[in-house]
């Protein structure tokens, strides 16, 4: 049983259930925490406890005590989840409806004992010490130094295949979720026993998505694309991110690789921003995406307005012919635009990376300017 605290740093602390209604250090910044007489714990194969279960019971709701239907889950990748995926840990109420997951740990998995991890380990290196003196031995009696280095070689090398298989019979485990209000990953190592909530993420607790994908070459070979998932709130405060590396130059990895968590969290979180959207349009509102530096993106119906670099550029029905999307940049066209070598005249752009919930952005244009992506 373990409690687990989000810090306003960003941190995630893990304590145990001693700290169950006192105070807790963060060991990031510093801050004091306080730790709620029922602070949620984590059980295996079950999720996070709170205070609301009760409640849940006596309106009916007892849906959450039930194992996830791995019939009907899908993984992150899209394909329902295997019949053996072991979905150790209860999805936390907080993330909303399940509309994915994704497990690495498989039903029947055990962890190896450490006595038996130790005593593997200690016979491979036992093995190769004794390959060592073997042939310090023999080289002493010939006089060949060389076999010095030799049996130092013989034994560095056992150590090292001990390390290795030392590291791969551990035991240790993710389980993540995407709900449509956020999303979780929760970890298991060691045992069963010891699952921790790893990260919760809340949808509401951001204002922007900026994503960013880069294939790498070296000598003209694809070596993989890295790619980043990055929320952050209205001023540029960082809130949470995915990251990692991806091998298919086609942008089409495995479907377990955990780029389609982070494209599972991005296709959540538009749906979450699109109801606010709807709010909006209803309520008048000009829809606003940021853009880096200060400058943003205005959408209304049949209105686009750029400011950018400290000007102000307002597109109205015909005043706006088409908008592209090629190679990171978008370019907003006038009829008649034309582009030159040092200057465009009608045409206006930015980098697609800079802007903010960009799959919105091509929602919302859609929705509100109509056809206008050519």
């Amino acid at each position: 049983m373990a409690i687990s605290l989000k810090c306003k740093c960003g941190e995630t602390v893990r304590l145990k259930d001693d700290y169950s209604g006192h105070e807790a250090d963060c060991p990031s910044c510093g801050a004091t925490l306080p730790v709620p007489a029922n602070a949620i714990t984590s059980e295996p194969g079950r999720r996070p406890r709170s205070s609301d279960d009760d409640d849940d019971r006596r309106h009916g709701d007892d849906s959450r005590d039930v194992d996830v239907d791995l019939r009907r889950m899908t993984s992150h990748g899209g394909p329902v989840l295997p019949v053996d995926a072991d979905l150790f840990a209860r999805p936390p109420r907080e993330i909303g409806d399940v509309r994915s997951a994704e497990t690495s740990l498989r039903r029947g998995d055990e962890p190896t004992t450490m006595g038996m991890r130790l005593g593997i380990c200690g016979g491979i290196l036992g093995v190769g010490v004794v390959m060592g003196i073997f042939v310090a031995v023999g080289g002493a009696l010939v006089g060949g130094p060389a076999f010095v280095l030799l049996a130092f070689g013989i034994v560095l090398v056992a150590l090292i295949i001990a390390s290795i298989v030392f590291w791969y019979t551990g035991f240790s485990h993710t389980c993540s979720y995407v709900g449509t209000k956020g999303i979780a990953v929760y970890y298991c190592s060691g045992d069963r026993e010891s699952v921790y909530l790893q990260d919760l993420f809340i949808y509401a607790d951001a204002d922007d998505l900026r994503v960013a994908q880069t294939r790498q070459y070296v000598n003209g070979r694809y070596t993989g694309t890295t790619y980043s998932f990055t929320w952050a709130t209205r001023d540029g405060t960082e809130v949470f991110s995915l990251t990692g590396t991806y091998h298919s130059e086609l942008g089409t990895p495995a479907f377990e690789d955990a780029y389609y968590f982070a494209l599972g969290a991005e296709a959540a979180w538009t749906n979450h921003l699109a109801e606010l959207l709807d709010r909006d349009i209803a309520a008048g509102k000009l829809i606003t995406f940021r853009l880096d530096s200060g400058d943003c993106i205005r959408l209304g119906p049949s209105t686009l307005i750029l400011e950018q670099g400290g000007g102000k550029i307002t597109l109205k029905g015909r005043d706006l012919n088409r908008i592209t999307i090629q190679e990171g940049i978008v370019k907003i066209w006038q009829p008649g635009g034309e582009e030159g070598w040092f200057s465009n005249e009608g045409v206006y752009q930015f980098a697609f990376g800079s802007l903010a919930n960009a799959k919105l952005f091509i929602f919302a244009v859609q929705r509100l300017l109509g056809n206008v992506f050519g």
